[in-house]
């Protein structure tokens, strides 16, 4: 709601007049403030959800949000552990299990919410799978 009134303050219309250009002119000088890309896009994406909440009731036609351009942003790199860096982790594990969970999460990349949730029963000793179930999606899978 605070971006709503933000843009409403911004524009001072009735956001049932508010058309496309209104939100462009309103995404620039919220860029303009010092605001990211990614920022100025995540205020977008709640202007175009309230919209669209107000299309589908029916109180506008379209959402004027949809020709609005997201901003182009730059993806960082994925940062991996280096081989000296994983022996350092290995020399710093205390007891066996500390050292089995860190291979865990290294070799196959589950999250540690994942690893939390594995039980015996869902290890397959013959194949060398576990059964992981995933609360992100709420999905199981083999790992």
């Amino acid at each position: 709601m605070d971006t709503m009134h933000h843009l409403i303050d911004f524009t001072g219309k009735s956001l049932l007049y508010t058309d496309e250009f209104d939100i462009d002119d309103y995404m620039n000088y919220y860029e303009s403030k010092g605001n990211s890309a990614v920022t100025v896009n995540n205020e977008r994406r709640n202007i175009s959800a309230f919209f669209g909440w107000m299309r589908k009731c029916k109180m506008i036609m379209f959402n004027p949000c949809d020709n609005v351009e997201t901003r182009k942003t730059i993806e960082k790199p994925i940062e991996y552990l280096k081989g000296y860096e994983i022996e350092e982790l290995r020399d710093g594990c205390v007891t066996l299990r500390d050292r089995a969970l860190l291979e865990l999460l290294r070799s196959t990349g589950v999250r540690v919410g994942e690893a939390v949730l594995i039980n015996r029963e869902d290890v397959d000793y013959a194949n060398g799978d576990v059964l992981i179930f995933a609360p992100k999606t709420g999905q199981y899978r083999t790992v």
